[in-house]
């Protein structure tokens, strides 16, 4: 929907313009965080958030009707601002920040912003991932399902300390094995060719088409993504989009996406070595919702529970060495296989900007 207007009694509910995207960054850093990354970039700020088409951006605001003070917002990431192909009855969206005014009822002005997303985008298929726990209850009350994503992490078997990883390293024998490869996808063309390849395209949902993968990732205007097609006996199995991270003179590798087939994965053990060995990275990492453990463990993943005692940190803007669990909440009109990973809704995204253009 081009526009959405809501009437109450004090206040207004609309779709943020062109004109209110200054007070909507100034609402932020008053109300939600100071200096918080949206409200001093507005490059950040209209590439995560500006729909193009619709000619506005994806938040909603409550404005108050005597003052036309905004009350509170609720920001939300639809699958199509990456690929506008993606049909109504596939989009999906993800909910971001969810704010409204201390001195306002949150209740009230809260739960009308919710139930104006889905009036607005004309869709049942909402999600949010990295949820305050103090709100999971109200999620649940929406009929949202709700969980925290499982943590899986695979430790540089050629390092004895680390900066970053803290406890014990698992003890993972696997063989290299030759059927499996894992190559880089350096450009947008062996990006498409290789999910060209898959035989599990457009099975997953949300729905990401190769125009989404590009879009989100290879274009993105800050972060550096790098994306690596496994293959199987020579042919596209499963293609993973990872981030680098460093922090106290080390490194990691965070999988933020991961598009295939999963149990294909199985004797890629090898490959993640190579990987971690040639970019000096003490982890790789992988945040998900969905897959099936098996699969994971037979490519060489260990999930980090609290009994296996380590620390496998998430922050890194700034860092921290601690552990972070994170929630999320999804609702769908349809009973479907549903997947969350950490780039998914707004998780991956930079929280520290040195300069703006």
């Amino acid at each position: 929907m081009k526009d959405y207007v809501e009437r109450c009694k004090n206040y207004t509910i609309i779709t943020c313009r062109k004109e209110d995207v200054q007070n909507l960054m100034r609402f932020l850093d008053a109300h939600w965080a100071k200096n918080h990354v949206l409200s001093v970039s507005r490059k950040l700020m209209d590439w995560q958030y500006y729909n193009n088409r619709w000619v506005r951006y994806n938040f909603l605001i409550g404005v108050d009707n005597t003052s036309g003070e905004i009350l509170g917002v609720l920001g939300y990431i639809p699958t199509y601002l990456y690929d506008m192909a993606i049909c109504d009855s596939d989009k999906h969206v993800w909910l971001t920040i969810w704010k409204v005014r201390n001195d306002v009822s949150k209740t009230t002005l809260g739960l009308q912003l919710m139930n104006a997303v889905f009036l607005a985008e004309g869709t049942k298929n909402i999600s949010t991932v990295g949820i305050n726990q103090d709100v999971e209850p109200l999620y649940r009350m929406m009929k949202f399902e709700t969980g925290t994503l499982e943590h899986y992490y695979i430790t540089n078997n050629s390092m004895q300390e680390f900066e970053l990883f803290s406890g014990e390293t698992p003890s993972i024998c696997q063989e290299f094995t030759g059927n499996v490869q894992l190559r880089v996808l350096d450009d947008e063309s062996s990006v498409s060719a290789f999910l060209e390849g898959l035989d599990t395209v457009n099975t997953n949902y949300p729905l990401k088409t190769k125009a989404y993968f590009i879009n989100r990732y290879m274009r993105h205007p800050f972060y550096k993504y790098d994306l690596y097609g496994l293959d199987v006996s020579g042919a596209p199995a499963t293609m993973l989009v990872c981030r680098a991270v460093s922090a106290n003179g080390a490194s990691a590798v965070r999988i933020v996406d991961l598009h295939g087939t999963v149990s294909k994965m199985s004797g890629a053990y090898g490959c993640f070595q190579r990987l971690l060995t040639q970019t000096g990275s003490e982890y790789m990492d992988l945040y998900c919702y969905g897959l099936e453990e098996n699969h994971l463990t037979a490519a060489g993943f260990t999930r980090k529970t609290v009994e296996n005692g380590v620390i496998v940190p998430n922050y890194y803007e700034p860092f921290v060495a601690g552990n972070v669990d994170i929630l999320y909440a999804y609702h769908m009109d349809a009973n479907r296989p549903y997947h969350i990973f950490k780039g998914d809704g707004d998780q991956d995204r930079p929280n520290q900007i040195a300069w703006e253009e």
